[in-house]
């Protein structure tokens, strides 16, 4: 079996990990008021022999052109999304004078605002501003949330936010009644495979062993 065809299956099987283990939430303790929701986007690109395939006849889509898949193992069970690649979208912050963070690389997401209606509706809400992507639509699987945390001053004595990330699976064929996915990145996107990614100290990939939810998130990116 090739590497791509058991990454796609140990990311199966940590995403299936994270929906039957929810992580808690995690509040706002009282000195601190910021909230902030960030998405980790991960979307499976088929192949070239699959994208020419599907692009020229779609109902070779398994046979569903006009519905989106009901269900995380429905979509996993499409023979191209087996030999597809994994990849996670980042963005690049917008350079700010006095920002310790300008120009780093993080999520998509922000600040939460009071008219939102929770972490994941944040997360959405600034997902859609910064990069255009609607995770909202059907064809989008939320899979859940991911770690929270309290962020802190240095001595950790004052809570400065509460980062609240969340875990979304977007297909490269979406739902055609939606419209197709915007296949333009803007200059400070870029979807970066998950297989060059995750590797370990060592230069091994940490999903050959046993999966872990939090390997999909690189120890250099920000969230926020």
């Amino acid at each position: 079996m090739s590497a791509q065809p058991v990454l796609i299956q140990s990311l199966a099987e940590c995403i299936e990990s994270i929906q039957r283990n929810p992580y808690p939430h995690v509040p706002n303790p009282p000195d601190c008021h910021k909230r902030a929701s960030v998405a980790l986007i991960i979307r499976v690109r088929p192949d070239y022999a699959d994208a020419v395939a599907l692009a020229e006849n779609p109902s070779d889509r398994d046979g569903k052109v006009d519905s989106p898949q009901k269900t995380l193992a429905d979509f996993f069970a499409q023979s191209w999304v087996q030999k597809g690649d994994a990849e996670i979208l980042f963005i690049k912050r917008a350079g700010r004078v006095g920002d310790r963070w300008s120009g780093h690389t993080a999520l998509p997401g922000g600040r939460r605002d009071p008219t939102d209606d929770g972490d994941r509706a944040a997360a959405i809400r600034e997902t859609r501003e910064e990069v255009g992507l609607d995770l909202s639509r059907s064809d989008c699987f939320y899979v859940g949330n991911l770690p929270e945390r309290v962020v802190t001053t240095t001595w950790g004595k004052k809570g400065k936010v509460a980062s609240a990330p969340s875990l979304v699976l977007i297909p490269d064929f979406l739902d055609q009644t939606h419209g197709p996915i915007p296949i333009y990145l803007r200059s400070n996107e870029s979807y970066v495979p998950v297989s060059t990614s995750t590797t370990d100290r060592s230069g091994c990939h940490p999903l050959g062993a046993t999966p872990s939810p939090t390997v999909f998130l690189p120890s250099n990116a920000r969230t926020r």
